[in-house]
């Protein structure tokens, strides 16, 4: 059993170094132009590329300096020719270029050749390019951590990988979860969590999301669970300081668990979300994910994943990141000898593109 999940582990191991491979291939900057003009409160100019709005920076990609944040409250006017996804803190949200608006406070988007409509700069939460091709509107980042004890030859790696796939109204979200602990005459420990997600929103922050996951964890004894599935959702509050949002629908999962047959299992799914941003000269944000999973067909049974995270950009797209989670299983089909929780903390360096 032990040479089973030996070869599992470096299976996984392969399967996550080549999806690394695969995103720093799609993520290799384009020839986009850069001729998005940022004119600030003390009337200097940047030009370059608008790579988005949110935390209540600007992300600016220049020829000259690279990538730098520039905060809201310090930008006087924007022109764009390019067609943006603006979101204000109402939900509300508009698609179209950016030019100086006639009062100071404001900000114009072109809607259309005859079309404009003025909105004031402190109600606007997020901007995002819709651009034209499908590379450029991927995005994300790739995170790595490796630790090693020579007293006994152990060897702990930890990758995560996030690329967001963004269109108007809609986003696809893939996440890569992957921790390997590999140590002389030790049977490999390993915890995957693989997720796609396609978000839907419909007007006043109210969202339609679907999702499909893999899972597998050595310490639950669980070797493997798939789930799909949906909800409905709505982000409650979100502005440039905070965001809490939560939904909730069904997961249809099958799972295997060590040393017993396969079973399917209805869920219920209710999941929060709060991410907290600090305004300050270098990008810092903490997000908490909770999701709370009654199976419906084991009375009794409740299944808990939570997922603390918290980033810090120290130079120029290159962030430290450190990671609490927790799953817990009130009821594991293998019996009271299966760990129910299953806990641990990561650190990691990593790149966001």
């Amino acid at each position: 059993m032990n040479g089973s999940r030996n070869l599992r582990a470096r299976y996984v191991i392969g399967r996550g170094l080549t999806a690394l491979l695969a995103i720093g291939i799609w993520s290799t900057p384009g020839l986009a132009q850069k001729t998005d003009v940022i004119v600030l409160q003390n009337g200097d100019h940047l030009t370059g590329e608008i790579k988005e709005l949110t935390h209540s920076k600007l992300r600016l990609s220049t020829h000259s300096l690279s990538t730098v944040y520039v905060k809201w409250q310090d930008i006087r006017d924007i022109t764009s020719d390019k067609t943006f996804e603006i979101e204000l803190s109402s939900g509300q949200k508009y698609f179209g270029a950016i030019q100086p608006a006639s009062l100071p406070d404001q900000l114009k988007v072109v809607l259309g050749e005859q079309a404009t409509i003025d909105v004031r700069y402190l109600s606007v939460v997020r901007i995002t390019p819709i651009k034209r091709s499908f590379w450029s509107r991927l995005d994300g980042s790739v995170d790595l951590g490796l630790s090693f004890l020579q007293q006994n030859n152990q060897f702990d790696y930890n990758l995560g990988v996030q690329v967001k796939y963004t269109e108007a109204n809609s986003r696809v979200q893939l996440k890569i979860n992957s921790i390997v602990r590999v140590q002389n005459e030790v049977s490999t420990t390993n915890r995957q969590d693989y997720s796609l997600a396609y978000l839907r929103s419909f007007g006043h922050r109210w969202l339609w999301s679907g999702l499909g996951s893999f899972a597998s964890n050595a310490e639950l004894d669980l070797d493997a669970r798939g789930s799909g599935g949906g909800g409905v959702g709505r982000f409650f509050v979100q502005t440039n300081k905070f965001t809490f949002a939560t939904w909730a629908g069904l997961l249809f999962s099958r799972e295997q668990f060590a040393e017993q047959e396969a079973g399917n299992a209805l869920n219920g799914n209710i999941a929060f979300l709060f991410e907290f941003f600090r305004d300050e000269d270098r990008k810092s944000d903490v997000t908490v994910n909770l999701d709370v999973i009654p199976v419906l067909t084991q009375a009794g049974r409740v299944r808990l994943e939570a997922n603390a995270e918290g980033r810090h950009e120290f130079f120029k797209d290159f962030f430290f990141k450190a990671t609490v989670f927790d799953s817990y299983d009130s009821k594991p089909p293998t019996g009271g000898a299966t760990n129910k929780n299953d806990f641990g903390v990561t650190t990691s360096v990593g790149w966001s593109f």
